[in-house]
């Protein structure tokens, strides 16, 4: 490696062996976890080289080579986006279901004129367990929904905003320059 650009914590995020200026971004999720050797590009993603195809044709992989067409570097870096945004934002389908079965308890417990507590359980269970009124658990509940989805319309917004950056730029400094902002 002859060129590195590292991030505060000193780990590489960006290298290239040839020019200062033919700079190779490495993806987040890999930044700092393998030394740039292990890399390679194919078919104009980065992959590690022991996760790659054994039969792979080498004129599909680019040592360190730096992205030349905008648009596959466009691509390339949208998928980046939309991964770390599914990381960000992944609840398990049984975690997913009760969350929003909370939150729907919550609702019809706190609009209800005469609720019966059995008919809410996780209100009555969760109501036990912290020691706390049925109605501070619904509330409680509401608010954990609210604080959920203004948190991931933040980062919903965040990723559209840089995947519209990104599809606005036309050259591959704009591209470099989107992704990072």
């Amino acid at each position: 490696m002859k060129y590195a650009e590292y991030d505060k914590n000193g780990n590489i995020i960006a290298y290239c062996t040839d020019q200062k200026d033919n700079m190779v971004l490495i993806p987040e999720d890999l930044q700092g976890n393998t030394p740039h050797k292990d890399y390679l590009i194919v078919n104009g993603e980065f992959v590690l080289k022991s996760e790659a195809p054994d039969n792979i044709d080498n004129d599909v992989i680019e040592h360190g080579t730096r992205f030349t067409d905008v648009n596959a570097y466009k691509k390339y870096l949208i998928k980046d986006i939309n991964v770390l945004s599914e990381r960000s934002t992944i609840v398990t389908p049984g975690k997913e279901y009760i969350y929003k079965a909370k939150e729907d308890e919550a609702n019809a417990y706190l609009s209800a004129t005469d609720p019966d507590i059995d008919d809410y359980p996780f209100i009555k269970n969760e109501a036990n367990v912290r020691g706390i009124t049925p109605i501070e658990t619904a509330q409680l509940f509401k608010a954990k929904a609210q604080v959920a989805k203004e948190q991931l319309a933040i980062i919903e917004a965040n990723r559209q905003r840089k995947i519209i950056a990104i599809n606005t730029a036309t050259t591959i400094d704009e591209v470099e320059q989107a992704y990072r902002a």
